[in-house]
């Protein structure tokens, strides 16, 4: 039997309460050692040590079992209580009613709840359920909102990686380089601006063809530097057209992919020496 003002020690690698070395009494577990204290009004000492304020025990609390709703969207459940430092506190089982996290009382991360703020929660739960309904619709949109984007970006990236399996293939650092030449816009008269590889799949179903020409003598970029000759000069033509455009090896070497491997029809290729 403990007594008023006495202090007491507290074991819990055994789940004893001492005085003076002496076993007052014995638990099977530290929640149990706790619990027995936790029934009378006590005052913490140290870590181990404790005073008993009163031997009458703590009345059954009225808010024991509530579950009620507070801010910004938790469910409590009060399941416990204590007296801490003379100040009555209570334990409660936590859920978010939005990500569905669940918190077990007096686990860690878990709160210690005062009767000012159970009280006050329990006058304004129609308040609460309102906001805490305005932010579950919230964050439904804004899940939806984030899906929507993640599907977005799926496509785009679905978009910008398709070319008929030319890339396959490749290693990662060469398939970046060549669909980054492939993706780029460019201005092109005929189609508006559009991506490389748009602009080769059109030219070709429009009747274009690729042609290798070699040591192709060309104007320089600046003027005062005359001619140049281009080793492998890579164009598309187009029949009964002087007209023409000219490529890189990327894209000489995709639009000959997609001509060989039946992707557009047919068309001539010439290669000229």
């Amino acid at each position: 039997m403990l007594e008023v003002n006495k202090i007491y020690d507290v074991n819990f690698n055994d789940f004893v309460i001492l005085e003076q070395n002496n076993m007052i009494e014995k638990f099977l577990s530290s929640d149990d050692l706790m619990s027995f204290i936790r029934k009378y009004p006590y005052k913490p000492l140290t870590e181990t040590s404790f005073q008993i304020l009163s031997v009458n025990e703590l009345p059954k609390n009225e808010l024991l079992g509530i579950e009620y709703y507070s801010r910004p969207s938790t469910k409590y459940k009060i399941v416990d209580y204590a007296y801490i430092k003379d100040q009555l506190y209570y334990y409660a089982d936590e859920t978010d009613i939005i990500t569905g996290k669940f918190i077990k009382a007096k686990d860690f991360g878990s709160h210690l709840l005062t009767n000012e703020r159970i009280i006050k929660d329990l006058e304004n739960q129609e308040i609460i359920l309102e906001a805490i309904n305005s932010n579950i619709e919230y964050n439904k949109k804004q899940k939806e909102l984030q899906l929507q984007k993640e599907e977005k970006e799926r496509k785009e990236k679905e978009d910008y990686e398709f070319c008929f399996g030319f890339c396959d293939k490749l290693n990662p650092m060469h398939q970046g380089k060549f669909l980054k030449v492939l993706n780029k816009k460019l201005n092109y008269s005929e189609y508006g601006i559009v991506r490389r590889k748009d602009f080769i799949l059109k030219s070709l179903q429009d009747g274009g063809y690729t042609c290798l020409e070699h040591d192709v003598k060309v104007y320089a970029k600046r003027k005062e530097e005359g001619y140049k000759i281009i080793e492998n000069y890579y164009t598309m033509k187009y029949p009964h057209n002087e007209y023409y455009r000219t490529l890189t090896k990327t894209e000489y070497d995709y639009a000959n992919y997609l001509v060989d491997n039946g992707y557009v029809v047919k068309s001539e290729k010439k290669e000229v020496v």
